[in-house]
């Protein structure tokens, strides 16, 4: 075994004291008892070396989990920015189709044989619906259904009429 030096020791010890913020240990209760240096056995050079480069490589992996961290917070703020950017162009879409839309229908309605055969094919699409739901579906299934509702119209004195529909409907 290499002969110690102490003063060595307690050179680091004081560079770990001085890093770590931790006071310097009191002498031993025995030590101090029979008047005595304290000869406590401090950890060695290697150990110090290791906690420390141990240390060291936490810090580094913490600093870049924080950086990921980071990043991904400021592409979470940017795709959230960009679905608002998104939702809004399509609400101005969305007005832009409807007034283009009324000024079409001011200017060159809709003939009752095209509303009649809009209604045909919405007709023919929610009995495709229908069919796809359960073979017997349930009251609660139907009276959910927003295509059982399309044609009613319950604006004429609180009494319910259909509206459009098949010509089959009776009126």
């Amino acid at each position: 075994m290499p002969k110690r030096n102490r003063y060595r020791e307690f050179g680091l010890q004081a560079d770990e004291i001085e890093r770590q913020g931790i006071p310097v240990d009191n002498p031993c209760g025995s030590c101090l008892r029979r008047g005595r240096k304290c000869e406590k056995r401090f950890h060695s050079e290697n150990e110090w070396k290791r906690l420390n480069r141990d240390r060291d490589t936490l810090t580094a992996q913490i600093d870049e989990t924080e950086n990921q961290i980071e990043a991904l917070f400021a592409r979470l703020k940017s795709l959230k920015t960009r679905r608002k950017f998104l939702d809004n162009r399509g609400k101005k879409m969305l007005e832009h189709d409807t007034v283009v839309m009324d000024r079409l229908n001011e200017e060159d309605p809709l003939s009752t044989q095209d509303l009649q055969e809009l209604d045909k094919i919405a007709n023919d699409r929610d009995a495709l619906a229908l069919a796809a739901t359960a073979d017997n579906a349930s009251l609660t299934q139907l009276w959910n259904d927003p295509a059982i509702w399309a044609n009613v119209d319950f604006s004429a004195h609180n009494i319910a009429e259909q509206v459009g529909g098949s010509p089959s409907g009776s009126r």
